[in-house]
C-alpha cells in the first residue's frame, strides 16, 4: 500500500489517556474520532456535523449520535462555533476541536470561548 496524503490523523496520547476521555461513552469516543478525521489542519471551527451525519458515520441511532456530540461538548473536547440553521438554506452545526487552534477565530488551542464554571470549594 502506498502512502496517500490525508489518509490518517493523529491523536495525542495525552488526550486518549486523560481521565476525561476514559469517562466518555463508547459512542462519544467514536464521535471524537469522526471529528478528528474531519479536521484537515485548516478547517477547525468549521467542522460541520449534524446528528444524522454522525449517525451514519458511527452506525447508531440519531438519538445516540446526538447524545455523543453533546457529551463531547460538555466534556470540553469540542465546542460549537456556529449553531445549526433550519431556515431556507439549512446547515449543520459547526464545531471546533479544543485541542487545536481555531482556524475560524484564531483562538488558541485548549481555550474555550466560554470558560467552564468551576465549583467553589465549600471547605
Amino acid at each position: 500500500m502506498t502512502y496517500q496524503p490525508g489518509t490518517f490523523f493523529s491523536v495525542s496520547h495525552k488526550s486518549v489517556d486523560s481521565a476525561r476521555f476514559k469517562k466518555l461513552s463508547p459512542y462519544a469516543k467514536a464521535a471524537y474520532f469522526v471529528f478528528k478525521r474531519a479536521y484537515n489542519g485548516h478547517n477547525n471551527g468549521a467542522l460541520a456535523m449534524s446528528s444524522r451525519m454522525m449517525e451514519d458515520k458511527i452506525g447508531c441511532s440519531v438519538g445516540k449520535a446526538s447524545t455523543a456530540i453533546k457529551e463531547l461538548v460538555s466534556s470540553r473536547f469540542i465546542e460549537i462555533t456556529c449553531p445549526a440553521w433550519r431556515g431556507d438554506n439549512p446547515k449543520a452545526t459547526e464545531y471546533r476541536l479544543l485541542e487545536h487552534k481555531c482556524d475560524v477565530t484564531g483562538m488558541r488551542a485548549g481555550v474555550a470561548s466560554v470558560p467552564l464554571v468551576q465549583k467553589e470549594n465549600s471547605e
